[in-house]
């Protein structure tokens, strides 16, 4: 009996590793499930350029930590839906970690809504504070009366699904080539544009008391065609912590980055440190 258990747990666990591969982990389930959120925060309709955009399809694009991404046909903008599966492996380490005296279950709930509550008010306070420093265009948290929009989205396996965005959290956002491809094919005078453009996306943020727990340059920021923007929006928080020690560390790699392969830039880059007084890299 116990050889039978085993071996379907196995065949479950092959199965959906198979699926997941060929799927790239996505589905509609995990995209679409109710959450409740502050109820008081309600989204206000989009407006007539954010109804144009969503009027195309979206194709795949990756997934990332919170969130699938799509990009839109005519490549300029990435709709991102949140995964909402209370089943996954951060949940359980966050269930695992807590000290709280409550059953693992409901230990792993509590890590499923505290996970969603941190990025749903990141991504709150990018679209209130931060919309050109993000590139963020419309966010998306609670179902609205006004709000009826239909968008078709194409999976990872090729097959095309219309989306009742209403019922559905997103967030639609500019697409953005990658900080660091974006600087080994760019000449100097861009490049020395994208390291202003770095620093005053900082400065701003700072102005504004917003810290970021995820400050990574080389995946979190890219060049959206006109500056450089922080692609990533879950990680904000106003207030709380410092992350300036962080921000020191990934500044460090940057220089290294550029030292490695943008020798110019990374004196640049020393320089901008010096000028501005600041101390991020050793």
């Amino acid at each position: 009996m116990l050889y039978k258990i085993l071996l379907s747990c196995v065949a479950y666990i092959g199965t959906k590793e198979l699926v997941d591969c060929a799927t790239d982990g996505f589905s509609l389930s995990k995209i679409q499930k109710p959450v409740t959120w502050d109820q008081t925060l309600l989204a206000d309709p989009p407006g007539v350029e954010v109804a144009h955009i969503l009027d195309q399809p979206f194709h795949y694009l990756a997934s990332g930590h919170e969130c699938f991404a799509f990009a839109s046909e005519d490549g300029r903008f990435i709709l991102k839906f949140f995964k909402l599966q209370p089943l996954r492996f951060t949940y359980f380490r966050d269930a695992l970690k807590s000290g709280e005296e409550l059953p693992f279950f409901q230990k792993l709930i509590t890590a499923h809504k505290d996970r969603l509550q941190r990025t749903f008010s990141s991504c709150k306070i990018a679209y209130d504070l931060l919309k050109e420093e993000t590139g963020l265009l419309y966010f998306h948290h609670n179902p609205i009366d006004s709000f009826c929009k239909l968008v078709t989205i194409t999976d990872p396996s090729g097959i095309a699904h219309r989306i009742n965005l209403n019922t559905t959290p997103f967030i639609l956002q500019k697409r953005a080539e990658l900080a660091y491809p974006y600087l080994l094919s760019s000449d100097q005078k861009r490049g020395e544009e994208l390291i202003d453009s770095l620093f005053a996306l900082i400065e701003a943020r700072r102005e504004k008391g917003i810290m970021d727990r995820d400050p990574a340059i080389y995946k979190n920021f890219g060049y959206d065609g006109e500056r450089l923007i922080e692609i990533d929006v879950g990680s904000f928080s106003i207030n709380e912590t410092d992350f300036t020690e962080t921000l020191k560390l990934e500044m460090d790699e940057f220089y290294n980055f550029l030292k490695n392969n943008r020798p110019e830039l990374a004196l640049y880059l020393k320089e901008k440190i010096f000028l501005t007084n600041s101390s991020f890299v050793k």
